[in-house]
């Protein structure tokens, strides 16, 4: 049916009357029956269009006209609601005039034009445009400053953006305004465990349980500090309650699985990561954690169908590769755990564990073929192919210096601190090695010496307490077996202050650890290769 189209007077008149029945509650279906056939008529839309441009150029703007629009945009109208919602937006922005200035809004004015801000900011944060929906909250909070839902969202904005200081402000802000409000309580307690504030974060997520007891997630989130703090049991307790009230919480299942691990429960937490698996056959997460405890009872050869299965489904799961590099290694596989560690290193370039990992290999390796690597495509499929790495060729001593070097090509001091760190120990560690077999060995021993003091100048007792007390453990070693014992009491009396707070700061399972690891610094803590673990650090729910 083709439309007439109306004189500018009429469609003026039409969509007054249809913004006085909005202002009265009008529904989406009273809406449509009052426009009809007009509500896809194109000239009312071109009108609408230029009545907007008019109002645009008025040099003062009618906010309680932009909030109809606004309210009718919400009603739906199609193309004719997202004009006017562009209209009413554009007003907003604009200085109110005098008269309405004088004659002062009322509260419902008021609640009205921070929700329309509220809106705006919810819409922008489901388009990932978090820098403007954090403007349009602080839009709301300066037209109604007691509005929590306001401060909340912003919260959640800044988290998204990674500026958690200032969200932990916000959060603060809306728990202030309304303290039962358990959603901002367990996501300040996010952000608190977010910037290693457990202890903090512990008591967010108890107040979020004591206003809402049943919600799963908060059961969880306070699990996962616990884990965090090495309180394995307690973590297990509350994991066990989001379980109880969400049976099929596959994280949990893992987690719990974790935290048993963590215990040393192996096999029982080989049962939690298959619980997982059941649940969700393609967690990804599960598959490789499962793998880590059946390497760490010796099951390298089911350890690896774990990762591979973990990779399956995740191709660029860097800890999997690596993983699989571990336990390849303890199999005498050399060449495809190296191939392994390169897969790791081609995802994740400053992945130093594999650079190390990938040396200590090296140095092993006295006939290291590079064409196993084409092996790795074959067990596994739609894997990308492993890019050929210019030091491959190179093995025993030299490669591995090479593969430790290269790494901290990737790993500089300002920005991986710890792969830093860590790669300089490990070049102190195959020099030590190297010396041991060489007349000159204290020629190797004194560049060890080097390496651990270019160590020592990221893995500081106050940011890496544990790797600065193993580099200690190192350092001291070589400074006895070179007869300058002063100089290694030195080092061992520092190294006992560091342990001895370190302690102070521990449960007693914690501590007991640190005891058996620690409590003899010149003992030689040998050269291993370790699982990656960072999929292991729990993520949090918000």
């Amino acid at each position: 049916m083709k439309l007439q189209r109306l004189s500018d007077a009429d469609y003026q008149q039409l969509f007054e009357q249809l913004l006085t029945g909005v202002s009265q509650g009008w529904n989406p279906e009273q809406v449509s029956q009052h426009l009809g056939h007009r509500i896809k008529d194109c000239y009312f839309r071109g009108w609408l269009l230029e009545y907007g441009q008019q109002l645009r150029q008025l040099p003062e703007a009618d906010h309680r006209l932009a909030l109809q629009l606004l309210q009718l945009s919400r009603l739906g109208c199609g193309e004719l609601g997202e004009i006017a919602a562009d209209i009413g937006r554009d007003l907003l922005a604009k200085p109110t005039g005098k008269k309405e200035e004088d004659e002062g809004k009322s509260e419902n004015t008021e609640t009205d034009e921070a929700d329309v801000w509220l809106n705006r900011g919810n819409q922008q944060v489901a388009g990932k445009d978090f820098i403007s929906a954090i403007t349009s909250f602080d839009k709301a909070t300066e037209i109604q400053p007691d509005n929590p839902k306001a401060w909340y969202n912003q919260g959640k904005a800044l988290v998204k953006l990674g500026e958690n200081e200032k969200a932990l402000a916000y959060f603060d802000k809306a728990i202030e305004i309304q303290p039962d409000n358990h959603e901002a309580w367990q996501h300040r307690g996010n952000v608190l465990a977010k910037l290693g504030e457990n202890e903090k974060a512990l008591v967010s997520f108890e107040q979020a349980i004591e206003i809402q007891p049943n919600d799963h997630k908060y059961w969880y989130n306070r699990g996962n500090v616990l884990a965090k703090l090495e309180e394995y049991e307690q973590a297990i307790a509350n994991y066990d309650q989001a379980i109880q009230i969400k049976p099929d919480f596959y994280q949990a299942w893992t987690n719990r699985g974790n935290a048993l691990s963590d215990l040393g429960e192996k096999e029982e937490a080989i049962a939690n990561y298959q619980q997982a698996i059941q649940i969700k056959s393609d967690f990804h997460d599960a598959w490789n954690n499962r793998g880590v405890a059946l390497a760490e009872l010796r099951e390298y050869e089911q350890a690896i169908a774990n990762y591979q299965q973990a990779i399956q489904i995740k191709s660029d799961f860097h800890d999997a590769w690596h993983n699989r590099g571990v336990a390849l290694f303890r199999l005498g596989e050399y060449e495809q755990a190296i191939a392994s560690f390169d897969q790791a290193i081609q995802i994740k370039p400053d992945l130093h564990a594999s650079w190390i990992n990938r040396g200590i290999v090296l140095g092993n390796s006295w006939n290291y073929n590079p064409e196993a690597a084409a092996v790795v495509p074959l067990q596994c499929p739609h894997v990308s192919p492993i890019v050929s790495n210019p030091i491959e060729t190179q093995c025993g001593y030299q490669g591995e210096l090479l593969s430790y070097q290269q790494g901290l090509n990737y790993c500089p001091q300002n920005t991986h601190p710890e792969g830093w760190g860590r790669l300089h120990q490990a070049i102190g560690n195959a020099h030590y090695q190297e010396g041991k077999y060489q007349q000159n060995y204290q020629d190797y021993w004194q560049k060890a010496v080097t390496e651990y003091h270019q160590a020592l100048i990221t893995l500081t007792p106050d940011t890496y307490p544990e790797w600065h007390l193993e580099v200690l453990q190192n350092l001291i070693r070589i400074l006895w077996g070179l007869n300058q014992d002063t100089a290694a009491q030195e080092w061992q009396n520092r190294g006992l202050t560091v342990f001895q707070t370190l302690l102070t700061k521990k449960s007693p399972f914690q501590k007991g650890k640190l005891m058996a690891k620690f409590i003899r610094f010149s003992k030689d803590a040998g050269r291993c290769l370790n699982p990656r673990t960072s999929v292991k650090k729990p993520g949090f729910f918000g």
